[in-house]
């Protein structure tokens, strides 16, 4: 039950982080989807669970610095759209922005009964058959999502535009096959996997205050693909003040391991 537990939480979290991009800016769901750690201390406090003061100032740092990566993320997205052939921004937002922040709230509400269920499952389950069980339910789910709530046409063929194999057809696009390996060997196999497996060495807030390195790894991939634009000063001092949260927060597991051993 932990692990479909955990595999509904995780498909949950990624198809509402997906939908709330509809309605709200990248900036607001990155800042609202990845409050994982913030929501952690909260549920300790309010458990009565005892919360290390360093641990708590480190998630508001990091917190604190993730808002302004997201913000510089949305000036750089900006800047390089009116410098490029488009003379419109990416980013834009409509009138249910709050209906959007909720969705990515939901997100990381999910997030967390993902991590909680996963950490429990992982002490029971290799991490390989984990990670490769979780996204081959969360596959199936996904598709029953789209069936019975998105109304869109589904075939279990490889037709391009809306064949479940679509992406191994020889007419489709190159990209397509590249951007799949991708997403399976690099993004599941070293991200996903990898964020399994510290399980065994750290907590979750811990866990979860890491992710808000992404936009900062992000920001260097799309750079180096000539996607995008490095970070402004609002964004490297909120990369610098994500590194001192995580710090705050991963220090006080050190100590603890560090008495442990003693």
């Amino acid at each position: 039950f932990a692990f479909v537990g955990a595999t509904f939480c995780y498909t949950v979290m990624m198809i509402l982080f997906y939908t709330a991009l509809e309605y709200t800016t990248i900036g607001n769901t990155v800042i609202f989807a990845n409050s994982q750690a913030l929501l952690l201390i909260v549920g300790k406090a309010c458990i009565g669970q005892h919360i290390h003061i360093m641990e708590g100032i480190g998630v508001m740092i990091g917190f604190a610095g993730a808002i302004m990566c997201s913000l510089d993320s949305q000036k750089q997205s900006s800047t390089f759209a009116s410098s490029g052939d488009s003379t419109t921004a990416t980013t834009s937002t409509t009138n249910n922005a709050v209906l959007g922040d909720m969705l990515a709230l939901g997100s990381a509400v999910f997030g967390v009964g993902y991590l909680t269920l996963a950490k429990v499952v992982r002490n029971r389950m290799s991490v390989t058959f984990l990670i490769t069980g979780v996204m081959f339910l969360g596959s199936l789910m996904t598709l029953a999502y789209i069936v019975l709530f998105e109304g869109h046409e589904l075939t279990f063929d490889r037709n391009v535009y809306h064949g479940i194999f679509g992406g191994f057809d020889a007419s489709a696009p190159y990209y397509r096959i590249v951007v799949l390996s991708y997403l399976a060997v690099v993004v599941n196999g070293a991200g996903t996997m990898g964020y399994i497996r510290a399980m065994q060495a750290f907590d979750n807030t811990v866990i979860a205050i890491s992710t808000l390195l992404a936009p900062l790894t992000a920001s260097i991939i799309a750079w180096f693909f000539h996607a995008g634009l490095l970070p402004g000063l609002e964004g490297w001092i909120g990369n610098l003040l994500v590194v001192l949260g995580t710090l705050g927060v991963v220090y006080p597991s050190m100590g603890k391991e560090e008495k442990e051993v003693h």
